[in-house]
C-alpha cells in the first residue's frame, strides 16, 4: 500500500487548492502529506484517504466525520482543521495546521523517557484540550496516544486526530470502535463503554503519561490480542518500579487514571486538571528546594531546555508561588507599618495637646501674677 500511495500522489500533485510536497506519515486510514495551500502560500498537512478506500462508503463517512469534528474545535493545544473535500477523481482530502516538529512517540523512542516536569506540563495542556472537546462538543478523542501529540519547535504541544472520536450522544451499540490496544481502556476492549463518557479517554490519558515517564506503555507487546488481554486482566506495574526518580504522588495519580474500573478513575476532566496542576506545582517546588530561588529557577529552565522544552511554560506556576509569597509578605508589612503609623499619630496628637495645655497654663499664670496699679493711686499721694 505504501508504494501505491507514493506513486499515486508524487511531489507536486495538486489536490483541491493544496500542492503536495512530501509524504510525512500514514495511519490505519490515511496518508499524511506536507503541502502548501496555494491561495495563502502557507504550509499545511493534508490527510488523504488511500485510493483503494475512496470507494468504500464506510471509510469515506469516517473520514468526513473526522473533518467535521476537527473543524468544530478551536483551541491552542488542538491541531486546527482548515478544509476538507473530495475531488473529481474521487480523492478525499482533509487539510489541517502543519506542526513543525515531532510527535511524542518519536521523542520517547529517541530519548527513552521524558523529564517529569515536562511530561506533567504537556499532559496538563492535553487535559485542557480534551476537556474543551468534551464539554464544548461532547467529543472523546478515542485514540489518545503519544503518536497523536505533536511538539513544535517552541515546545508547545498540540493534539492531533481529535476527529477520530465519536460524538458521545450519537454512539450506538452497533458502532465499531477504533482504538490502539496499547492505550485502550478495558471497557472499550470489552465493548462495555457507557456511550457518553469521558473516562475511556482518561484511561488512555493515563496510559500515555505512563509511557512518557517510563519509556514504555503500561502493557507492552507486539500481539494486539495479547496486549488487549493484559489491559483487561493483568495487574499494572507501578510507575515507580520502572522509573524510581518519579515522585510518589505522580505514580499514584497515574495508577488512579489506569484503574481498570472506570468508576474508580477520575470521573471528569476537571478532576484530572486539578490533580495535574497540583502535581506540576509540587514538582517545580521540589526541583528548586535545595537552591536559592534564582538558582533553582535557572536549574529548572536549563534542565528542561536540554530536553527541547520551552521551560517558560512552567513559569506560570513559579510566578504563582512567588506572587502568593509576596502577597503574604506585603500583608505582613502592611499590618506592621499600619501599627507603626497609629503609634506615631497618637504621639503627635499627644504632643499637640501638650503644647496647647502648656500655652494655656503659661497665659493663665501671666494673668494671675501681673501687677496692676490701683486706679486711685494719685489720690493717695502726700502733698506738701
Amino acid at each position: 500500500m505504501e508504494e501505491q500511495t507514493a506513486e499515486l500522489f508524487p511531489e507536486g500533485t495538486v489536490i483541491g487548492e493544496f500542492r503536495l510536497e512530501s509524504l510525512i506519515g500514514r495511519g490505519a486510514m490515511a496518508a499524511v502529506y506536507r503541502a502548501v495551500q496555494i491561495s495563502l502560500e502557507r504550509p499545511v498537512a493534508v490527510k488523504i484517504l488511500p485510493h483503494e478506500f475512496a470507494n468504500d462508503s464506510d471509510f469515506v463517512e469516517r473520514f468526513f466525520n473526522e473533518a467535521k469534528a476537527a473543524a468544530a474545535l478551536s483551541h491552542p493545544h488542538i491541531v486546527q482543521a482548515y478544509d476538507a473535500g473530495i475531488t473529481d477523481e474521487n480523492v478525499c482530502y482533509f487539510a489541517m495546521e502543519f506542526v513543525e516538529g515531532e510527535n511524542l512517540l518519536e521523542k520517547i523512542d529517541r530519548e527513552g523517557t521524558m523529564h517529569c516536569t515536562m511530561a506533567l506540563q504537556i499532559m496538563l495542556d492535553m487535559a485542557r484540550a480534551l476537556a474543551y472537546g468534551w464539554y464544548s462538543q461532547k467529543l472523546n478523542h478515542g485514540d489518545l496516544k503519544p503518536a497523536n501529540i505533536m511538539l513544535n519547535q517552541r515546545g508547545e504541544a498540540k493534539l492531533a486526530d481529535f476527529g477520530l472520536a465519536k460524538i458521545g450522544e450519537l454512539e450506538t451499540e452497533d458502532d465499531g470502535i477504533m482504538l490502539t490496544p496499547l492505550y485502550a481502556a478495558p471497557e472499550m476492549i470489552m465493548g462495555e463503554n457507557e456511550g457518553s463518557d469521558c473516562r475511556t479517554d482518561i484511561y488512555s490519558y493515563g496510559a500515555t503519561l505512563y509511557h512518557l515517564l517510563t519509556g514504555m506503555p503500561p502493557f507492552p507487546g507486539e500481539d494486539p490480542e495479547e496486549v488487549m488481554d493484559k489491559q483487561v486482566y493483568a495487574p499494572l506495574v507501578p510507575v515507580s518500579e520502572c522509573n524510581s526518580t518519579i515522585p510518589e504522588d505522580v505514580c499514584d495519580a497515574v495508577s488512579w487514571m489506569l484503574n481498570k474500573n472506570p468508576h474508580k478513575r477520575p470521573q471528569s476532566w476537571e478532576q484530572v486538571i486539578g490533580e495535574m496542576e497540583e502535581l506540576l506545582r509540587k514538582n517545580i517546588r521540589a526541583m528548586a528546594v535545595t537552591s536559592t530561588p534564582a538558582e533553582g529557577a535557572a536549574d529548572i529552565d536549563t534542565e528542561l531546555q536540554s530536553e527541547g522544552f520551552d521551560a517558560s511554560a512552567s513559569e506560570e506556576y513559579r510566578q504563582n508561588d512567588e506572587d502568593q509569597e509576596e502577597n503574604a509578605n506585603q500583608s505582613s508589612t502592611i499590618q506592621t507599618s499600619g501599627s507603626g503609623r497609629l503609634i506615631i499619630l497618637l504621639v503627635i496628637i499627644a504632643l499637640i495637646i501638650g503644647i496647647i495645655l502648656g500655652v494655656y497654663l503659661h497665659r493663665s499664670q501671666s494673668r494671675q501674677y501681673r501687677f496692676i496699679p490701683p486706679a486711685n493711686e494719685a489720690e493717695n499721694t502726700i502733698v506738701d
